[in-house]
């Protein structure tokens, strides 16, 4: 499923992701905001942690140098 994306702020975003955030289902008032908070935006196209190691990737658990 490939869904077209847009760009906003350096985020990228779904292409139906309404104008404003006050559009959006999610949105309860001026006050509280957005029930589901920015980074967990619902029109989010990519996460913004990291989920996958690369190759040359490599974890250090605590104590290892």
């Amino acid at each position: 499923m490939n869904q077209e994306t847009i760009v906003i702020d350096g985020v990228r975003y779904y292409a139906d992701r309404p104008n404003s955030c006050r559009g959006c289902f999610f949105w309860k008032n001026r006050k509280a905001g957005c029930s589901l908070k920015k980074e967990n935006c619902y029109y989010l196209a990519e996460s913004s942690k990291k989920t996958c190691l690369l190759p040359g990737d490599r974890i250090y658990g605590s104590g290892q140098v």
